[in-house]
């Protein structure tokens, strides 16, 4: 039986800052992984301060804080 080995950039709790790759208005943003998902490498950001909700967001644009 095989199992499915995934290494994930991040795990939810981990701060990340939103880098030069992600769309302007997270560029610079510094939040928290609150859940995987729901693309194999989109994670779901709670940005400190940010009204808007969770914000998802590919790992290539997220940098560990």
């Amino acid at each position: 039986m095989f199992q499915s080995i995934h290494k994930y950039k991040f795990e939810v709790g981990d701060r990340v800052k939103a880098n030069d790759k992600a769309p302007g208005d997270y560029e610079g943003q510094i939040g928290l992984v609150v859940l995987r998902g729901p693309g194999k490498c989109e994670y779901g950001v709670k940005f400190d301060g940010d009204m808007r909700g969770v914000g998802f967001l590919d790992s290539w644009c997220l940098d560990r804080f």
